[in-house]
């Protein structure tokens, strides 16, 4: 279906109800979950020139089976479990082979944030659309610890993005997310690697590539920002002609010698609508 993550995000981005934040710079974030969902988040981000940025959750897998997902880990610690994982599977969530896993999660997020993000703080996520986007989603536990971050960052509307999905993790995340947008989610799902033709691991070096990347064009973006504020704030106080500079005692012939000649120039801010939250799932 998918020849590899770059052609995916290309079919993902054409998605018309992700076309329609196109240029939204200042209301909309794109946010990728390592490592794999980093790529398509980019190239979409790129695609609707939007800001970009990541989300660490981590999965907690079975002491076993580790890509069987018993829950995962948002960046602030919260424990998001799989309650179907655990009742399948009869492990008890204070099971010492979980906690140890849970811990070992938690050290590899730290470990992630530091690598990828490094000094850079993370994007204001507050009153924003967030758009969540992923390689894949089987179980579904990773991208709700993702939306649990996002929603306790202060996001207003969130929005799942993926090329595929089991078709029930999709009806779960609905209970989670405001929307979730996916190409495919067909009934016969096994594994996110068989719908990709080239499903190679993606490296860390990709992810601090594209994390460099993001920040430039982060950094300028405010720079283009405060120099189209100062252009606004220089042209509406004052009509663009030289003033009439007149001597004092020209000034006193007409009896204005004591009035103040200094002028403040205007501060001004657009306002933007608030988007309509809406709960849909659109599957094409």
């Amino acid at each position: 279906m998918f020849r590899n993550r770059q052609d995916a995000a290309q079919q993902l981005a054409a998605h018309r109800n992700l076309a329609k934040y196109k240029g939204q710079a200042d209301k909309v974030i794109v946010i990728g979950l390592p490592r794999g969902g980093i790529p398509i988040a980019a190239t979409l981000a790129k695609s609707l020139s939007v800001p970009f940025d990541m989300v660490v959750p981590r999965k907690i897998g079975h002491p076993e089976h580790e890509e069987y997902a018993m829950g995962a880990l948002t960046e602030s610690g919260e424990i998001c479990w799989n309650e179907k994982a655990l009742r399948y599977t009869r492990l008890r969530k204070d099971d010492p082979r979980l906690l140890k896993i849970v811990e070992q999660e938690k050290a590899e997020a730290k470990r992630r944030l530091a690598a990828y993000r490094g000094n850079r703080p993370p994007l204001d996520l507050k009153e924003k659309v967030v758009i969540l986007v992923d390689d894949g989603i089987a179980t579904g536990a990773t991208m709700k610890a993702a939306v649990a971050s996002a929603k306790a960052a202060g996001a207003s509307h969130v929005v799942i993005a993926v090329p595929v999905a089991a078709p029930d993790s999709v009806t779960s995340l609905q209970q989670q997310a405001d929307q979730v947008i996916t190409l495919a989610a067909p009934e016969w799902f096994s594994a996110v690697g068989q719908f990709y033709d080239d499903f190679s691991q993606t490296e860390d070096s990709e992810v601090l590539q594209l994390m460099r990347e993001s920040a430039q064009q982060a950094q300028q973006q405010q720079s283009r920002s405060s120099a189209t504020a100062r252009t606004q704030s220089s042209t509406s106080s004052e009509p663009a002609t030289a003033p009439c500079e007149l001597s004092d005692s020209a000034l006193a012939d007409i009896g204005l010698a004591d009035l103040d000649k200094t002028r403040v120039p205007a501060d001004m801010r657009g306002s933007h609508d608030e988007i309509e939250k809406e709960k849909s799932t659109d599957i094409i």
